[in-house]
């Protein structure tokens, strides 16, 4: 029987689970269309300016002009594999998990332009590269405002630090459960 913890823990990981999908796809869709080269540039300029200073005053505009463009273009296919943030998903702290979630999505996002087609990308390499970004993006988060820290993402930053990303993303796309610290039960 499921203690009252586990339950909220659980209804927590539906809700955040519930936000990344309006995040990136509750936008009144426009008619999907396919992308233009300058476009998949400037989205890969986006996220890269959202990596390096995700507070700056840009940032939520430029957020939400990603969101809605790689909702919009039906030739890019960012494909998420939330269960790598369980850890961020899990954490109390709940001010940064919309910022932490959009920056994995988007980095998945430059994943697909640059490999292409979905048969094209290799899910091992593409959840690497994202947990790498949004650890990134994490770092310059706090840097200069450690207040902002989140529980889960000093989880996964230890696992990146430890070089221990690729056996981590093994694990979670194997479907091995993972508790709140990421760690096998």
């Amino acid at each position: 029987m499921e203690s009252c913890e586990e339950k909220g823990d659980i209804m927590r990981t539906i809700f955040l689970a519930s936000a990344v999908i309006v995040f990136l796809g509750g936008f009144t869709r426009a008619e999907a269309r396919v992308s233009t080269a300058q476009e998949r540039q400037d989205f890969i300029k986006a996220v890269k300016l959202l990596e390096e200073d995700p507070l700056s005053d840009k940032a939520a505009t430029l957020r939400a002009w990603a969101a809605n463009w790689l909702d919009e273009c039906e030739d890019i296919e960012a494909i998420v594999t939330v269960d790598l943030l369980v850890p961020v998903l899990h954490s109390k702290e709940q001010k940064f998990q919309p910022t932490i979630v959009g920056q994995f999505a988007f980095a998945c996002g430059v994943y697909a332009i640059e490999k292409g087609k979905k048969d094209q990308q290799d899910p091992v390499e593409r959840n690497v590269r994202a947990l790498e970004s949004t650890v990134r993006m994490y770092r310059n988060l706090v840097k200069d405002h450690p207040e902002n820290k989140v529980e889960g993402m000093e989880q996964l930053v230890k696992v990146v630090d430890e070089k221990r990303v690729v056996e981590y993303v093994k694990k979670i796309l194997a479907g091995d459960p993972q508790t709140k610290d990421g760690e096998k039960k």
